[in-house]
């Protein structure tokens, strides 16, 4: 496959699941080792929503994480919230085993916490190898993946796979899949969480409602796609509420809370 056909339908795919998030879904349940917490209401007409939760922060986070689920409230989805040991879910293959094993009625999979990250190696520019982080791994889920290491990093495991092939002659994805994963060295990660839960659920309440504007930054090597990457935003925003960064010294964290905390883009 082409990276820049793994970079589209990566793309395309978080569209997909940032419109279906967005909207209320109805909560089954947690699932905990297989006891379920929560309200039960298994309608599951428009499918099934997968939140898979690291063991190390579910205790902490189970509060939140249960007003997350009732915020998604709606219109038939099928939500189940899984949590597990860590060696359960240690390495890319683990979890995607565990996804197809619920794969019935699936349409997505949300990650909280630090699920193992899958790479993707690939030649790229000048002919020279690059790997880069393809949660497509667990999107495609009848595709076959070749695996080359294991890359381990700060008690986390980063799998690099290569050469995909296609299944049932297509490259598209099965599922969508949302990552919910704050960098740690932003901070404590529990608390980072909270806070991205309390200002989801303030949000989805219009406790703190936000104007429909959107930034787009693209990196030094990307801008060329810079037209293309705004069209993906157009299916969720107005043009006119886009604004688009490029510029290489701007490109950069500084520029960045400078426009949220100002509101000025």
């Amino acid at each position: 496959m082409e990276r820049s056909q793994l970079k589209k339908i990566t793309i395309l795919s978080f569209f997909v699941s940032f419109i279906i998030i967005s909207s209320s879904i109805q909560v089954s349940g947690i699932y905990t080792n297989n006891r379920i917490e929560g309200r039960i209401n298994k309608t599951g007409n428009q499918g099934k929503i997968l939140i898979l939760v690291m063991e190390d922060i579910f205790s902490d986070l189970k509060k939140e994480l249960l007003t997350f689920i009732n915020d998604i409230e709606s219109d038939g989805y099928l939500v189940e919230l899984y949590h597990k040991e860590v060696i359960d879910w240690r390495t890319p293959q683990k979890v995607r085993k565990f996804i197809k094993s619920h794969i019935t009625d699936l349409i997505g999979c949300i990650l909280v916490g630090h699920i193992p990250m899958p790479q993707y190696k690939i030649k790229g520019y000048m002919n020279e190898y690059e790997i880069f982080p393809c949660d497509y791994y667990y999107m495609d889920l009848d595709g076959s993946w070749e695996f080359q290491s294991d890359n381990y990093y700060n008690g986390f495991y980063y799998s690099i796979f290569k050469n995909h092939t296609a299944g049932n002659g297509d490259v598209e994805p099965e599922i969508w899949v949302g990552r919910i994963t704050p960098d740690l060295w932003l901070g404590d990660e529990v608390e980072l969480l909270k806070d991205y839960f309390d200002r989801n659920h303030k949000y989805r309440t219009r406790e703190n409602p936000r104007s429909s504007r959107a930034l787009l930054y693209i990196d030094d090597p990307w801008t060329q796609y810079a037209d293309e990457y705004k069209n993906y935003m157009k299916k969720v925003y107005p043009s006119s509420s886009i604004t688009v960064v490029t510029d290489e010294e701007k490109t950069r964290k500084k520029d960045f809370m400078k426009k949220v905390k100002s509101g000025n883009f």
